[in-house]
């Protein structure tokens, strides 16, 4: 799910009919070379049902995962991938930073350092943020001057341009099957003073503290 919402974030910048090497300074990127070419010529070509891009991979659009072993697709580290209208290269080699193909830069919040972005910010490319997790995770990403320097956001927050707050749910019918535990029993066993508490996280010492919240909380419970 994560993958699909990225690539619509990305992919109507980076559609067919538009060239954004011709808007921007060339002499700032990498020469496309003969190199280039082969560093991609491993890519498989093939297009998938109902993709009405004409373009061959050398002519495709180019979107870098800047985090490290976060390569969402499949083993390797560059791969092809086709939506409906548009076709795009995906790939984690930083080589491709100052491409003039390379049109999106995709960082995971939980590892994004400001003093590892990769500048020169260069003015044909939008940069992404991916992030299911507490904003907690980056200190940064609490702040409105963190966030405003993505051009996209996909995180739990409902103010992203593209939320993941239902991002691990399977499907609807997940919600919506019967509990476990029948309300009915719950509160027979309520009645006859018996009202267990359950608590679960996934992690301890979390920049939230809520291990000493929980801790407090405990005290009020008998």
């Amino acid at each position: 799910m994560a993958l699909c919402l990225w690539l619509i974030v990305v992919v109507p910048v980076c559609s067919w009919g538009q060239r954004p090497e011709d808007t921007a300074d060339s002499g700032v990127f990498q020469p496309q070379s003969a190199l280039t070419d082969m560093e991609f010529a491993s890519v498989s070509t093939y297009r998938g049902p109902g993709n009405t891009d004409p373009r061959p991979n050398n002519k495709l659009p180019i979107l870098l995962w800047w985090s490290s072993n976060l390569f969402p697709h499949f083993p390797g580290d560059t791969e092809r991938v086709d939506c409906a209208h548009s076709s795009c290269l995906v790939t984690s080699n930083r080589k491709v930073q100052l491409y003039r193909r390379t049109a999106s830069i995709i960082f995971y919040g939980t590892d994004f350092r400001a003093y590892e972005a990769p500048l020169p910010r260069l003015s044909h490319q939008t940069w992404a943020l991916f992030h299911e997790e507490s904003p907690m995770n980056n200190y940064l990403l609490s702040h409105s001057v963190g966030i405003r320097l993505f051009n996209y956001t996909a995180t739990f927050r409902r103010e992203s341009d593209y939320p993941l707050t239902l991002q691990w749910l399977p499907s609807l019918d997940y919600l919506l099957k019967p509990m476990a535990v029948p309300l009915q029993e719950k509160n027979r066993w309520r009645q006859a003073g018996l009202a267990p508490v359950l608590y679960m996280q996934s992690h301890c010492d979390v920049p939230s503290d809520r291990d000493r919240y929980v801790q407090e909380l405990m005290k009020y419970i008998e």
